[in-house]
This record gives C-alpha cells, sequence and structure tokens, in this order.
C-alpha cells in the first residue's frame, strides 16, 4: 500500500512538472484592450457599487434586526432598597385614643425592593420569583437550602404577580415580612405567649424566632428582556422591638445585586 501511494505520487509530480513547463500559459492569459472610460460608464460603475453596498446592508439589517433595534429599544431592571431598610408599620387601634394609656407601637414590619426599568420601552409580564433561601443558625457553620415554592410574587398591595413596567418606571415588591408575638388562650384558660414570625413572599412557610442570616435569591423574568437576579441578605436575632429604632438592632437588611 505504501508503494503504491510512493509511485502514484512520483507519477502526479512528473505530470504536473510537464503540464507546467510544456504547456502553452499564454493560451490562457485573457486579452484586455486599455481604453479611457466614457462619463456615463463612470457614473453606472459608481451607482452599481452605491447599490451593491445597500443591498448588503439591506441583507444585514434583515437578517439582524432584533439585534440592531436592541441598541435603542431595551429593557433595562435596577433594583434598590429603600434606606429605611425596612418599614414600619403602626398598629391603628393603639395610640388613636387620647386617653389610651397603651404606647404607640407596631404592628409588623416589612422591607419593600424598589424595581425600576430604567430602559427605554416596556417590560412586558415582569414578574419575580424566589428562587433560594438559604439559611445559617447563628450558633453553626453550615448552611440549610429551604424549598421555595417557586411561584410569582404578588406585586406591592396588589394581588398581581405578572405585571407591566414602562420605561422609567417604579414598582415595589415586599419580600418579607416580621410580625410580632401574640397571646394565646390554652383549653385551661391560661394564656401562652407566641413566638415572632418572618414571613418570607414565595416561601410557603413562616420562620418562628430563629437567630442567623438568610441569602435570599429572586430573579425577574420579563417577556421581552433577559431574566436578572439579585440578593437579598436578611439578618436577625430572633427577637421582636415595638418600636423601629430598636428594631435596627435586631434586624439588618442588605442588598447584594
Amino acid at each position: 500500500m505504501k508503494y503504491k501511494f510512493g509511485i502514484s505520487l512520483l507519477i502526479s509530480t512528473i505530470v504536473g512538472y510537464c503540464i507546467g513547463n510544456l504547456l502553452p500559459i499564454g493560451w490562457l492569459r485573457p486579452t484586455i484592450e486599455e481604453s479611457r472610460l466614457k462619463s456615463s460608464e463612470y457614473y453606472s460603475i459608481i451607482v452599481q457599487f452605491i447599490a451593491a453596498v445597500a443591498t448588503f446592508f439591506a441583507v444585514i439589517a434583515a437578517l439582524f434586526r432584533e439585534e440592531i433595534r436592541r441598541w435603542w429599544e431595551y429593557v433595562e431592571i435596577e433594583y434598590s432598597i429603600p434606606d429605611e431598610k425596612f418599614v414600619e408599620i403602626l398598629n391603628p387601634n393603639i395610640g388613636s385614643d387620647q386617653s389610651s394609656s397603651k404606647q404607640i407601637e407596631a404592628e409588623k414590619y416589612k422591607c419593600v425592593v424598589e424595581v425600576v426599568n430604567t430602559g427605554t420601552t416596556t417590560s412586558h409580564s415582569s414578574e419575580i420569583i424566589l428562587e433560594s433561601l438559604i439559611f445559617q443558625a447563628s450558633h453553626l457553620n453550615s448552611s440549610e437550602q429551604l424549598e421555595t415554592q417557586g411561584i410569582p410574587i404578588k406585586w406591592g398591595n396588589t394581588s398581581e404577580s405578572r405585571i407591566t413596567i414602562p420605561p422609567k418606571g417604579k414598582k415595589r415588591i415586599i419580600i418579607l415580612e416580621l410580625t410580632p408575638p401574640d397571646s394565646e388562650s390554652s383549653p385551661g384558660g391560661a394564656a401562652t405567649q407566641t413566638l415572632p414570625i418572618l414571613i418570607f413572599a414565595g416561601l410557603g412557610e413562616d420562620i418562628v424566632n430563629k437567630n442567623g442570616t438568610w441569602l435570599a435569591t429572586y430573579m425577574l423574568y420579563s417577556s421581552n428582556s433577559k431574566s436578572k437576579r439579585f440578593s437579598v441578605e436578611i439578618k436577625w436575632n430572633g427577637q421582636w422591638q415595638s418600636r423601629k429604632t430598636e428594631m435596627n438592632k435586631c434586624l439588618t437588611i442588605e442588598l447584594k445585586g
């Protein structure tokens, strides 16, 4: 097999050499007559060149129309948490009566994330999902992955979980609430004190009196833009304070981007 290949290569080389040296190359040379271009021919060439360039760019625009349009028509989502980090919701039944001796106190706290569309076009079918929630107890080095529902969270104080966000529009979403301890009556008539509860939107279960750190990761989906993720870190010592000034020492919230 090697000999056959070598012989074939030798024969091909000899034939190629003979053709290259014996065949009159002049027969294959085209005849070109030099002549001055007329004005009409000159302008015709220019027009053809411009038409060819225009056709090329028209084809490019047709093939990459959506990508080109995104240069000036796009959705850009930005997230932020107000400076107060979480909001104090006062109990309307306490302190409204001037004759009452009870001090004004919070009935719950809630954390709100502001979602702003800084782009040039509307974000359609926008929805946010709690993608993951990781908890690490303050006395442990290991963390725990909590199971999330995987369903869209309701926007603000509405029942809508899917909305449109116009350019420069701002929407709010409540990601968690903290409720105070309460008194419950037992069958024997004695009252028992419940513990404060941390409620994550999209989790499906309440967190009772846990001292530690949570890392909640959310994903925003839209029908006309790429999904965008952000995370919020929550540190809670498991305690409840009836006013925000004191509660700031028990609960801290930070946006992680």
